[in-house]
């Protein structure tokens, strides 16, 4: 064959079945198509570049499909669940987000549900997913069964909903016995105190005031600090949080006192320097959760919640987004659920 530059449709035509005869992947044929024109466009701009030509992207396409290669993934069995479910203990990070998983795995399971229409993956999909709202546990004529309402689903056109019955099954994956293990929760209450730009100073002196409206409880969870990173010396920061701490727990002889973690975050109100404040923070994380697992308490983290990301703060750069906030409630609710 003639060498001839640039090089026609015809001689890329040729050229893509020789590499198809060879058994290049897909992949490699297109790069170096891709190359092809690349030299024609950028290093030799008075030629015209023909790998884009009709033809071309077709035969590159054809062959794309042609090296389609099958699914080697197992499809999920009565008895693939089972094991899947037996090791999410070994896997998860608490009791309650095992629980969590095998009921929805098994919900997904027996409801032959969509990933889209158990949980959601971009902001402004909650909408459209399965509620515990609307999740039913009934008795019919049959025994006991799941009814589900989904709001939205592929197969709903018309958006007015449909729900799903699912059934009471004997093995120890059935997705009734399973939803009713991750729904049985401990009665407690929950007292939710915040003071935006609350000071570590302020600390005692607020549970003194609190302590004239409510008892002592049981868990109190500390959630403060984050506004005094930078403003003195991470010495002094400990000497105050060590005495407060001991404070209040001669305020509260019977409560364990629960060290949830400062978070990271994007702007620091007392500094420029964004990194060695946040690792100043992980400092006083990891001296004061001692301090509370020491005496007996527990220490809250949140390992998803990172300065890197960007799309879990507000425009602020302090406050938390949606999606933040759900991560850290979610993180604050495992661990009662562990505890309590």
């Amino acid at each position: 064959m003639e060498c001839v530059w640039p090089p026609p449709p015809s001689h890329i035509v040729l050229f893509i079945a020789y590499l198809s005869l060879k058994g290049r992947a897909h992949k490699t044929v297109s790069c170096y198509v891709t190359a092809i024109g690349f030299r024609c466009k950028v290093l030799q701009s008075q030629f015209m570049d023909y790998s884009q030509n009709f033809i071309i992207r077709k035969m590159l396409e054809g062959l794309k499909r042609s090296k389609f290669s099958k699914d080697k993934r197992l499809p999920i069995t009565s008895e693939l669940l089972t094991r899947i479910i037996e090791k999410l203990p070994l896997v998860c990070y608490s009791a309650y987000e095992s629980l969590l998983f095998a009921a929805a795995f098994s919900v997904a399971f027996h409801g032959f549900l969509r990933v889209g229409e158990l949980v959601y993956t971009k902001l402004g999909q909650a909408q459209n997913i399965i509620s515990i709202h609307g999740t039913q546990i009934l008795w019919g004529a049959k025994g006991e069964f799941i009814r589900l309402h989904l709001t939205h689903s592929k197969g709903d056109q018309t958006g007015k909903g449909i729900s799903i019955d699912i059934r009471k099954t004997d093995s120890t994956v059935c997705p009734i016995l399973l939803l009713k293990r991750y729904l049985r929760r401990k009665k407690c209450t929950i007292w939710w105190q915040g003071k935006g730009g609350m000071n570590w100073q302020e600390l005692v002196p607020r549970i003194k005031y609190l302590l004239r409206f409510e008892q002592e409880p049981d868990f109190l969870i500390i959630h403060c600090g984050g506004n005094n990173i930078g403003s003195c010396k991470l010495h002094n920061f400990r000497r105050q949080i060590k005495s407060s701490l001991c404070k209040v727990s001669e305020l509260l002889p019977k409560a364990k006192l629960i060290w949830s973690q400062i978070l990271p975050r994007l702007v620091w109100r007392n500094g420029q320097n964004i990194k060695s404040l946040n690792r100043a923070a992980v400092r006083i994380n990891n001296f004061a959760g001692w301090l509370c697992l020491k005496s007996g308490g527990g220490y809250i983290k949140y390992p998803e919640i990172t300065w890197n990301e960007k799309g879990l703060f507000n425009m602020d750069g302090v406050h938390l987004s949606n999606m933040g906030n759900e991560l850290f409630l979610y993180r604050i609710q495992s661990f009662l659920q562990e505890v309590v």
